[in-house]
């Protein structure tokens, strides 16, 4: 969609105007390294606007250059655009697998783990000490997991 935008800003805009839109992202979102490029669009200004904890939006300011609408450059653009883009999905999809995979042992283990079921890993059965720490190291990560998804939720208690 913001290949799109970017696209049509480029046509539409006369020479010297102005793209000005906001852009909601994480904190940490550099838009002069991770904004999609467009030949004939510069980017002259960006600010952050928290919204809260993990996310904010980016008013993004970006300008025209000089000269004639270039549909071979914007073409050529466009597709660089969408194999960054596709290579970027690739690589959030493998990201969340891994995050999935994560997360599925981690609440197979607190499952376990909560039932006071030795967890032996290959080396024979840990002692109640280490149980109690990767107990409370479980309830930490499934609170903090929760609290991303609203109200309530395990409190290690």
């Amino acid at each position: 969609m913001l290949v799109d935008l970017l696209d049509n800003a480029a046509w539409l805009l006369r020479p010297g105007g102005w793209l000005v839109f906001l852009l909601p992202c994480t904190h940490g979102f550099d838009a002069a390294a991770q904004l999609p490029r467009h030949p004939q669009l510069e980017l002259e200004a960006a600010s952050e606007q928290q919204l809260g904890m993990r996310y904010c939006r980016q008013m993004l300011t970006l300008r025209r250059g000089p000269g004639p609408y270039d549909a071979a450059a914007a073409a050529a653009a466009r597709a660089g655009m969408m194999e960054a883009a596709e290579r970027e999905w690739r690589e959030l999809k493998r990201l969340l697998e891994l995050q999935e995979v994560y997360l599925d042992g981690a609440r197979g283990a607190t499952a376990q783990a909560g039932r006071g079921v030795a967890l032996a890993e290959g080396v024979g059965e840990p002692s109640k000490r280490a149980l109690k720490r990767k107990q409370a190291k479980l309830r930490r990560m499934a609170h903090k997991q929760s609290r991303g998804r609203g109200r309530g939720g395990d409190r290690g208690e």
